[in-house]
């Protein structure tokens, strides 16, 4: 018999069946490049499709649809920075995509978890953009540093 472990190296099951036990172990992470005050209405990123609903910060975080996270998940995805969820708004540009922090604020170079257990997993963003888990996890940039852990 020949096993092809494919997409289950990373702790899902193909297609739209279930695997029990299967966890997912893929992270992904980066940083908040900026933090900026915002007025209630003021309109984010291109296309103008998200106004703040009240005054709050907004972070900028360096990871958009360069790194492979699809312009599909705009406004439909959240982030985890300090263990809580924050919405992902406006549409993901190429380089960036926009996070509305509410009264929280945090300083540049916080660490923000875009997929991870704080967060959303593949599968997640698979169903919120209508494909699979193994698109979400293989048009990740191969640029993008990997960590490897035991």
């Amino acid at each position: 018999m020949i096993l092809r472990a494919g997409i289950s190296l990373y702790g899902f099951a193909p297609g739209e069946t279930s695997i029990i036990g299967l966890k997912p172990v893929l992270d992904l992470k980066s940083f908040i490049s900026q933090t900026k005050k915002i007025k209630k209405g003021h309109v984010v990123s291109y296309g103008g499709r998200w106004a703040a609903p009240k005054e709050g910060f907004l972070a900028t975080i360096p990871m958009g649809y360069n790194a492979g996270i699809s312009r599909r998940l705009s406004g439909k995805i959240e982030v985890a920075i300090c263990g809580k969820k924050y919405p992902q708004v406006g549409t993901i540009s190429m380089d960036y995509l926009m996070v509305f922090l509410g009264e929280d604020e945090f300083p540049a170079g916080t660490e923000v978890e875009l997929l991870g257990p704080n967060s959303m997993n593949a599968a997640e963003w698979a169903k919120l953009s209508n494909t699979i888990s193994y698109e979400v996890i293989t048009q990740l940039n191969w640029l993008i540093p990997r960590k490897y852990h035991n």
